[in-house]
């Protein structure tokens, strides 16, 4: 996120946005960045489960199953390897 300059001095200043310079902002911003992917996760699932309604419908509309590989179920965690941008809050979501 913020890099020193000098890793071993506590006094050196980071080269951060003006935003982020107290540990406390940091740590707010984290925050909103690690709600902001939750509410994604949690939208993607609900768009799968949204998915998997419609098919489980068109099925038991049709009377026969649908073709093809059937949705995966709806996972609403995080994927571990998603990132946010913490230093900038209007970078691309």
């Amino acid at each position: 996120m913020c890099r020193r300059t000098a890793p071993s001095a506590r006094s050196v200043e980071m080269n951060c946005p003006a935003a982020l310079v107290r540990r406390g902002d940091r740590l707010a911003r984290l925050r909103q960045c690690q709600d902001k992917l939750q509410r994604q996760a949690a939208e993607a699932a609900s768009r799968q489960q949204e998915k998997i309604d419609a098919r489980a419908a068109a099925e038991q509309a049709s009377g026969k199953r649908k073709r093809g590989r059937k949705p995966k179920p709806a996972d609403p965690a995080v994927d571990p390897d998603t990132v946010a941008n913490a230093t900038t809050p209007r970078a691309a979501s």
